[in-house]
């Protein structure tokens, strides 16, 4: 309760950002000019001859920090669902008669359901407040995860299937465009921190299941920390600017003033595809690869699984990290092309070091390690080469919910026809080798910082006073 005072007593300092008039969207510096330029909280160097020090950063608003960690819990709960469609999955297929290589079909179902929320998702957070629809969408899925439990069905999985596909692709895009809009310029380490809580949920539901086999009990407190979620959302006070769409601030012109286009979303919507489709895939199948190729006793194989969202979630607090030290976006490029090739390194272990159980811990470990950080710093690099945009973020977000659905379906389809549990691993390796071709093409569509020239964000209270452009 006093935090929340204190954030409602900051959030009433602070101006909405006023609109630019069309005379003056064209150029960087009247918007920078403005308050809706975010520049008010950069501080200024000190002039030529001034002996004083520097100006230290300012503090963060209390709102700010608390509306980031409610964006991480929102961006957890995708990460809950992920894990425990993929977790759940042979429990699931048993209740409905079935098998769980089987059942893959139902990847294609959430996948449809994401495409639809995708790209709705662009229109929802530009038409209406974001922390709104973000909290339908929780409360949506809260209760979509509630009536897995009770699932008999194979063609009502499939719609509850869709139906969480819909959900999480409204709630992940909306974490991710909200945190832009709430942090501005300093949004790439808190993006980064939203993969992180995605990695933690990952690893607490199968040690959840370690603990309990009933699948009400688990449906019920995962669909649990939806609602808390939700509640905590709307709880927080925010500015008025928080309501404003992206989009409809920076048109058409500022994007073309900028050299802007959608192609670097699109190649970061490919590279997403890879490293969540492969992410996926693993941890939805790891169970059946284990069981047909190492000598790994029942009751390590969710163990294992654990392991996994372990290291995942251990990479991703090491890239967390780097990405709020590190200093030039050049930088995180290259830490990037590391941590995928750690990631592909752990993939080949497991593909050609069978019968091996040391390689099968020491390859799911690295994989999960060297995955983890990578579309963190995605979001990183994207934040600061692209303007910011709604539709721009879904474009990228449809990428990695259609990911999270093909590809566990088409490696389910390769093992189930052909029999050989060899493609697991050679897909997910595959899903570390070809980022780097998606993210190296986004130097030629864009090489300038143009993320934090029109980064969107409030005036300071500071700034009350300076007339501002409107």
């Amino acid at each position: 309760c006093w935090l929340l005072k204190m954030a409602d007593e900051e959030r009433a300092d602070v101006e909405t950002a006023p609109l630019l008039s069309p005379e003056t969207r064209t150029t960087p510096e009247s918007i920078e000019s403005t308050a809706f330029g975010d520049t008010a909280d950069t501080p200024k160097p000190p002039a030529e001859g001034d002996t004083e020090e520097p100006a230290t950063p300012p503090k963060t608003p209390t709102w700010r920090i608390l509306l980031g960690c409610a964006y991480m819990f929102a961006m957890g709960v995708c990460g809950i669902v992920l894990t425990a469609i993929g977790s759940t999955l042979d429990t699931l297929a048993a209740n409905c008669g079935t098998t769980a290589l089987h059942l893959s079909t139902v990847f294609l179902a959430r996948g449809a359901g994401a495409m639809v929320g995708s790209f709705s998702a662009g229109k929802l957070y530009s038409w209406f407040h974001g922390n709104y629809v973000l909290v339908i969408a929780l409360l949506w899925v809260s209760t979509v995860l509630m009536l897995l439990s009770w699932c008999t069905q194979t063609w009502y999985l499939h719609v509850l299937f869709a139906m969480l596909g819909l959900g999480t692709a409204v709630v992940d895009t909306g974490c991710q465009i909200m945190t832009r809009k709430a942090h501005g310029r300093g949004a790439g380490p808190w993006l980064g921190a939203n993969t992180v809580s995605f990695g933690i949920a990952g690893a607490v539901v199968p040690l959840m299941e370690i603990w309990t086999n009933s699948l009400l009990v688990q449906f019920s407190i995962l669909s649990t920390c939806g609602l808390l979620t939700a509640i905590a959302i709307i709880l927080i006070p925010v500015p008025t600017y928080l309501g404003q769409s992206m989009d409809k601030k920076l048109g058409k012109t500022v994007r073309a003033a900028a050299g802007s286009s959608y192609w670097v979303e699109s190649c970061f919507a490919c590279a997403v595809f890879c490293l969540i489709g492969g992410k996926v895939t693993f941890s939805s199948y790891l169970k059946d690869y284990i069981a047909a190729t190492f000598d790994i006793a029942e009751n390590h194989k969710s163990l294992a699984l654990a392991m996994l969202w372990a290291a995942i979630t251990v990479g991703r607090l090491f890239g967390l990290h780097d990405q709020i030290n590190v200093e030039s976006k050049g930088q995180l490029y290259n830490h990037l092309y590391l941590w995928l090739v750690v990631g592909a390194l752990g993939s080949l272990i497991l593909m050609f070091c069978l019968r091996s159980n040391v390689a099968a811990w020491f390859g799911i470990i690295m994989y999960g390690f060297g995955n983890g950080p990578c579309v963190g710093y995605c979001y990183d690099i994207n934040n600061r080469i692209t303007v910011p945009s709604e539709f721009g973020m879904a474009v990228v977000m449809f990428g990695l919910n259609f990911g999270a659905s093909i590809v566990p379906y088409v490696t389910a389809v390769l093992w189930e026809y052909t029999g050989h549990a060899f493609y697991l691993p050679l897909i997910t390796f595959l899903t570390m080798v070809l980022p780097v071709l998606f993210v190296r093409l986004t130097k030629h569509f864009q090489k300038e910082e143009v993320g934090f020239m029109y980064a969107i964000g409030p005036a300071s209270a500071s700034s009350k006073s300076k007339d501002t452009s409107s």
